[in-house]
């Protein structure tokens, strides 16, 4: 396996700017598996404001569409399952099968929430204040 070196997405732009840490395998600490970015100072107020914007865009979303970019990201992470675990065994030394469970589960978490965005729900409570109610949509 080559070793695994990321970007950072921040906003539409992928960078790779910034210093790195290299990871290895702990069963074997002459086998490196991946170089990460660390993000500085900078880096993060500019993650920060674009996930900002990125919030207002996803809040204009109805539920059908959020649904649906949750089961997009459930997709590409079943594609890339087999590497994602193989990547987990090596950097954290985990047997493969806890590995690839490991990897499952990210997948099930995503298509979990993506099937709960077409379950809305609610219901409305009395309040001791008068005039007032108690609202709850889920």
């Amino acid at each position: 396996m080559t070793v695994f070196s990321s970007s950072s997405l921040i906003g539409d732009q992928w960078t790779s700017d910034g210093s790195t840490v290299i990871t290895h395998n702990p069963s074997a600490l002459n086998d490196r598996v991946g170089r990460y970015l660390f993000a500085d100072a900078s880096a993060v107020d500019a993650t920060v404001s674009a996930a900002h914007m990125a919030f207002g865009q996803w809040s204009v979303l109805n539920s059908f569409e959020r649904g649906r970019a949750l089961s997009r990201i459930a997709r590409e992470l079943e594609h890339l399952q087999e590497e994602m675990a193989l990547l987990i065994a090596k950097e954290q030394g985990k047997p493969i099968k806890e590995s690839r469970l490991e990897a499952q589960r990210a997948v099930d978490i995503f298509d979990y929430y993506a099937s709960e965005t077409l379950r809305a729900s609610g219901q409305i409570l009395d309040s001791v204040k008068p005039g007032a109610r108690i609202e709850v949509t889920r």
